[in-house]
């Protein structure tokens, strides 16, 4: 019998998606990335998949100041996890990022810190009026509406503000 956390990976993984597996034990969840398209492609032969190379290569490459989208995602997928699993302390993912495999490894606690801490160097535009306040109240609460806010802004973090959580496996 599938738990609710299988079903969230089966949702979320490959052909639409370069997520290869997921699993959670003792607290920990962990995430794997297919470490390149050749892979990706050799699991989904019998599948018709939408995703090329170059989705790939866009999805895992990072830009000067910029992480790459996978990256992003992974922070989006690491909150969504923490707002929606009460057992999961901690989150391990391994992805692919400019050619080397990357492991994130955040607990509940650090991305509390992390949001706490970065949530007001994240801006829309210029003119925003945001209250911070309300939103690390929200955040404090899961607040559904906290994370649908993040996720949209979530495209303006940039280096290196993440790469605490970030190691070359």
């Amino acid at each position: 019998e599938m738990t609710p956390f299988d079903e969230y990976i089966e949702k979320n993984k490959y052909p639409d998606t370069f997520l290869k597996k997921g699993e959670l034990k003792d607290g920990v969840a962990k995430l794997y990335y297919f470490s390149n398209y050749e892979e990706y492609n050799k699991y989904n032969e019998e599948t018709s998949s939408s995703l090329s190379n170059k989705h790939f290569d866009d999805w895992s490459t990072s830009r000067k100041n910029e992480y790459s989208k996978n990256v992003l995602e992974s922070i989006s997928t690491t909150l969504d996890i923490l707002q929606n699993f009460d057992d999961v302390e901690r989150v391990q993912i391994e992805l692919p990022v400019d050619g080397d495999m990357y492991v994130i490894n955040i607990t509940d606690n650090e991305m509390k810190k992390f949001v706490m801490e970065h949530i007001e160097r994240i801006r829309i535009g210029t003119t925003a009026r945001t209250n911070f306040g309300k939103l690390k109240e929200m955040y404090e609460m899961k607040d559904p509406g906290f994370f649908g806010y993040l996720n949209t802004i979530i495209k303006l973090i940039h280096k290196p503000y993440f790469d605490p959580f970030m190691s070359v496996k």
